[in-house]
Order: structure tokens, then C-alpha cells, then sequence
């Protein structure tokens, strides 16, 4: 009874102002992104599984840093412990990382010869108690660079 409701006809209705140099924010906001130059690439692959249990580590995180200490890119670990990053090559220093995974201390072991899988339990129960020495991630262009690598339980510190 007292709204009235007020219909506007399509001939009322006016459309946006074409984007011009005079509107410079909606022009830079609908430009395309620049494409990064293309160069050489690394493609790392691995899994990642428990020191103690041999288990396969599943959503732990895995960040790749610059040897500045920058992060430059960051993967996950799938089901089964599996991951795979593609990333531009650097110098000589390569990658280095950090795993992160709240049932797991922030350290991790690079694989040994021969593997952790053919040690014994008790072997590897001592391995969890020392230090950590990593080496760089430096990979292969156009070619795929295997890294396994294992996770310490935080039920196994001292």
C-alpha cells in the first residue's frame, strides 16, 4: 500500500565508461599479468616417510628457499608420502629446505646408502638423535632429480 516500486527501462539504464588512458586504474586491474621469462628449470621428486616406522609422511609441507633464506616455493606431500615441484634453476648453491609437520620435528635426514628402509629399527632409533647435515637441492635441467628423504617422530627426542 504506501512503497511504490520504480521499474528502469533498459533505455534508462547507462553502461559502464569504456576504459580510456584517463582511467588508469581499471586499465592496469584488467591487464594481463606479465609472463615470466623462461630459463632452465629443476623438477625434483621423492617421498618423504617416518625414520621410525617407515610410514609414508602425508601434508607435510616443504618449502624451497634461496640461499638468502627466501622462500621461493612451497609443495606438499600426497598419500603417500610422494611430491613433486618444478622450479627455476639457480646458482650453484641450489635449494635449501624446511619440512614442517606437526607430528614430526622441523629436521629431516637426506636418504642414506644403503637406505633407511634396509636399516634396522634400532639403528635408525639412534640416527633420530643426530644432527641433521642436508645438502643443497640442486637439480638437472630438463631432467628429474629423485630425493627422498625421512621425518623424525617428535615422540622420539631424548
Amino acid at each position: 500500500p504506501g512503497a511504490t516500486l520504480a521499474l528502469l527501462s533498459p533505455s534508462r539504464v547507462s553502461a559502464p565508461p569504456p576504459l580510456t588512458s584517463q582511467t588508469p586504474a581499471l586499465a592496469a586491474a584488467s591487464a594481463a599479468p606479465a609472463k615470466p621469462k623462461a630459463g632452465p628449470l629443476w623438477i625434483f621428486e621423492g617421498q618423504v616417510y617416518d625414520l621410525l616406522t617407515l610410514h609414508p609422511v602425508f601434508a607435510a609441507k616443504i618449502e624451497f628457499k634461496g640461499l638468502s633464506g627466501a622462500r621461493r616455493a612451497e609443495a606438499a606431500t600426497d598419500g603417500e608420502g610422494g611430491y613433486r615441484i618444478v622450479l627455476p634453476a639457480v646458482g650453484s648453491g641450489g635449494y635449501q629446505i624446511s619440512v614442517t609437520h606437526p607430528d614430526y620435528l622441523d629436521k629431516y635426514l637426506d636418504e642414506i646408502t644403503p637406505p633407511f628402509r634396509e636399516v634396522d629399527k634400532a639403528q635408525r632409533s639412534f640416527l633420530a638423535h643426530s644432527a641433521s647435515s642436508n645438502r643443497p637441492w640442486i637439480g638437472k635441467p630438463s631432467a628429474v632429480t629423485k630425493r627422498d628423504f625421512v621425518l623424525i617422530p617428535r615422540s622420539a627426542k631424548p
